[in-house]
């Protein structure tokens, strides 16, 4: 077995389906994030029916399995007449998925803002678009960092669920190669293996970027606080 094991480890196919599943993932993610970026400030409008329809996607795309939903957007889009390539089919799967999830992230990390920041940046005469975009935003990035990091991790295992409509990815290629030799175990344990090292190197990246991040703020911290005790406005936030 440990013959297996490493010579599917070195196997141009299992190295070429490791690149498939990192990219897949990724694209998936980036357009699940744009989905959530669109469908979040609907859900949060004052007008009820146009919440309803960031409401009814999450209802639908949450509550049904992401493997039926994969197998649904290979079936039902030729019936429907859309041509679209297997690859485009396998990012608008994972995408439209992931979309239901950074609706709510998104929509999390809005809310975490406290209410004078709005009215803040309303008394300055701040249009709502500026004031989302300038005041808004950047306080909600560190709130949905972690949890859109956390996403990018579950991905590259979600891309496993590809391997049912044919994408040869990581999950694909590790069992067209078990079909071929005596010591399958062998095979899906080096399978095994690139999953860890993949999640396992974007959590030691992640965790290096929410580090960095905290340095930042812990300066700004500082240098707000030393300059309030400059000017003696140390109670002023």
């Amino acid at each position: 077995m440990s013959n297996t094991f490493i010579q599917t480890l070195q196997s141009a196919g299992m190295l070429h389906a490791v690149v498939a599943t990192i990219l897949f993932a990724l694209a998936g993610q980036t357009l699940g994030m744009l989905g959530g970026a669109v469908l979040a400030p609907a859900r949060m409008s004052r007008h009820r029916a146009v919440r309803l329809i960031p409401s009814a996607y999450l209802w639908l795309f949450r509550g049904t399995p992401e493997l039926l939903q994969l197998i649904a957007w290979y079936a039902v889009l030729p019936l429907a007449g859309v041509t679209l390539s297997i690859t485009e089919i396998a990012v608008i799967g994972l995408g439209a998925n992931e979309a239901a999830r950074m609706t709510e992230i998104i929509r999390s990390g809005f809310l975490s803002i406290d209410r004078g920041q709005r009215d803040a940046a309303r008394a300055l005469g701040l249009s709502r678009w500026t004031a989302t975009v300038h005041v808004l935003l950047p306080q909600a990035a560190r709130v949905v960092a972690p949890a859109v990091g956390n996403e990018i991790n579950v991905m590259f295992k979600n891309t496993s669920f590809l391997s049912v409509i044919g994408i040869t990815e990581l999950l694909r290629q590790s069992q067209l190669q078990a079909e071929t030799t005596a010591q399958p175990l062998g095979v899906y344990l080096a399978a095994a293996v690139y999953y860890l090292v993949i999640t396992t190197a974007w959590s030691l990246v992640q965790g290096r970027m929410e580090s960095r991040q905290s340095e930042r703020d812990s300066r700004r911290s500082f240098w707000r606080i030393w300059w309030r005790g400059l000017t003696g406005n140390v109670t002023s936030r």
